[in-house]
């Protein structure tokens, strides 16, 4: 079970806040996500910069725009195969034992790091199933 309190500076205890999905956004559950600077909103995260990849947790529901999204930081997420398959690109879900990092393409997981300059290596989690992340996710983006 999530908790989905209201985020009000530090994380609250339990593994999950809920947010805003920000103006012009939608994304799909299990998305990493990232907090606008300014807003108590999220919007899909991406390693390419500093801010884009400070990820606060993975989307525990849809996005949808102006609407509350519970966004889990810590613990076990399940999803089905076909929902992980669509923020991996692979097919079968995820694969047991392996790190998935935030990748380069906007929202979407990897469990390749990336590796060119100027991107930031930030990973959520490990797989303990097909259909389950372990959600960890690094404190700080570290910049190749």
């Amino acid at each position: 079970m999530t908790d989905v309190t209201t985020r009000a500076g530090a994380n609250p205890p339990g593994n999950g806040t809920t947010y805003n999905a920000i103006a012009g956004t939608t994304f799909l559950i299990g998305t990493p996500v990232v907090q606008d600077p300014s807003t108590p909103s999220v919007l899909p995260g991406q390693a390419t910069n500093a801010v884009a990849s400070r990820v606060v947790g993975l989307a525990a529901g849809a996005g949808v725009e102006g609407g509350p999204v519970p966004v889990q930081y810590a613990g076990p997420l399940q999803l089905t195969v076909a929902q992980w398959d669509a923020l991996t690109g692979d097919t079968g879900g995820l694969i047991r034992g392996e790190l998935y990092f935030l990748d380069v393409a906007l929202g979407k997981l990897s469990v390749n790091p990336p590796v060119a300059g100027g991107q930031f290596v930030v990973a959520v989690g490990m797989a303990s199933a097909a259909t389950e992340l372990i959600v960890n996710i690094t404190p700080a983006p570290l910049p190749i």
